[in-house]
């Protein structure tokens, strides 16, 4: 069905979301008011865990730890999955997550890259930071960033200026 929505925020102080949806999808698919509030409801209890998550990860770690990124990365996934699974999709979703959950448009980018990039958490290394995961999925090619993933994980490559003078090298 892949029905899109928009997630518009309130304009008043209070955190309130309303979900936005084509007429003609409602109607031709006749989806009820109550199924939007309960989308409302659930994106609003979905936004609060993230921020209970965000905030862990700061108290944590000042770089972020990337064992509790990949938690949140998660949760976003399972929630936009979940979504996806009931018919619909959520628009504009990176400028979305950023504008509810305060974050900029890129770091909540990277956030869905990485779960993308690394579906299981057994595959992410708590040696390598959260700045080092952000690089590595700045490479756009699998083999490369797994060659520089080994030897983050070797210890054979430590600071950002030579991760970077390494990708600029070889891409």
């Amino acid at each position: 069905m892949d029905i899109p929505i928009e997630i518009q925020r309130s304009d008043d102080e209070k955190e309130r979301f309303r979900i936005a949806i084509p007429i003609g999808d409602m109607i031709g698919n006749k989806i009820s008011a109550d199924e939007l509030q309960k989308i409302s409801k659930d994106y609003l209890n979905f936004i609060i865990s993230c921020r209970k998550m965000i905030e862990i990860t700061k108290k944590k770690s000042k770089s972020g730890d990337p064992l509790l990124k990949w938690e949140l990365s998660n949760f976003i996934y399972t929630f936009i999955k979940a979504l996806h699974e009931r018919g619909y999709i959520v628009t504009k979703l990176a400028e979305t997550l950023a504008r509810d959950l305060r974050m900029s448009k890129r770091h909540i980018d990277y956030i869905i890259e990485f779960r993308e990039t690394y579906p299981k958490l057994e595959s992410v290394n708590p040696k390598i930071s959260w700045d080092r995961y952000k690089e590595l999925l700045d490479i756009p090619n699998p083999e490369l960033r797994e060659k520089v993933e080994k030897m983050l994980k070797q210890g054979k490559m430590t600071g950002r200026k030579e991760l970077r003078r390494y990708k600029k090298e070889n891409m």
